[in-house]
């Protein structure tokens, strides 16, 4: 008797918890049919998609000079002194142009063997050695930029790479690209929304789909010539930017 009443009760505890498992387990289901279609989900909503663009032309308001000297000797030694006193000479002359030091950056140097080619004989043979030492000046001074080339090159600096211009304060101008993409797809949003007899809801979101920093305007290859007559003339010119949004908005029934 006493066993019977044991594997009745067993029995029946069993079965509470597979009753009890299987409840969870439908739980569960419904809690990830929920999730898959929420109440009033977006699926069941109508959208309108747009894209914002924003572009905008400034006037740069920061050049960068790069420019520099190279030297030629048959001894190492002798091609790096050159270039050391040359180089001392161009930060004296951009001194007494008031560039102050901190906006020289050095940029590049290289110590190169020179080859002669021409030669029968099976292993190159080293005639010389080129020495290169490359700055960039950042400066301000658009109005002066010609007067800086000419100072270097009376100097002795005999390579000269580009002038970039460029914003210094970028971040504001990403700022106000971006609001004016925000107003443009908005814009575009209602004129449709409109033509089609609705209205434009909330947005669903908002993607940044392309930011074009300011591009630097840059001139390569200036022969510098220090008898010029009068400063070079350099022209900063205007730099463009520009900012896409990919917008999804609510289609409002009227």
């Amino acid at each position: 008797m006493d066993n019977v009443y044991f594997y009745k009760h067993i029995h029946k505890e069993a079965f509470f918890m597979w009753k009890q498992r299987l409840s969870i387990m439908v739980l569960c289901l419904l809690f990830c049919v929920v999730l898959a279609n929420p109440v009033g989900a977006a699926a069941n909503v109508n959208t309108i998609t747009v894209n914002g663009h924003a572009e905008l032309a400034v006037n740069p308001d920061i050049a960068y000079i790069t420019t520099g000297v190279v030297t030629v000797d048959k001894e190492v030694s002798a091609a790096r002194a050159a270039n050391d006193r040359t180089m001392q000479q161009v930060f004296a002359a951009l001194a007494e142009l008031r560039v102050p030091r901190e906006r020289i950056q050095t940029t590049g140097f290289s110590i190169q063997p020179l080859y002669d080619y021409n030669s029968s004989r099976p292993e190159r043979e080293i005639i010389g050695y080129r020495v290169q030492n490359t700055i960039t000046v950042a400066t301000t001074d658009l109005a002066n930029i010609g007067y800086i080339i000419d100072a270097a090159a009376r100097a002795g600096a005999n390579h000269f790479q580009s002038v970039r211009f460029g914003i210094q304060n970028e971040a504001a101008l990403e700022t106000r690209l971006l609001q004016l993409a925000v107003k443009d797809g908005q814009k575009k949003a209602q004129l449709i929304a409109k033509t089609l007899g609705h209205s434009v809801g909330a947005p669903l979101s908002v993607t940044e789909s392309n930011l074009v920093k300011p591009l630097p305007f840059e001139t390569q290859q200036i022969a510098l010539k220090a008898d010029a007559v009068g400063a070079t003339p350099i022209t900063p010119g205007l730099i463009t930017a520009s900012a896409d949004l990919h917008m999804v908005f609510v289609l409002n029934s009227n």
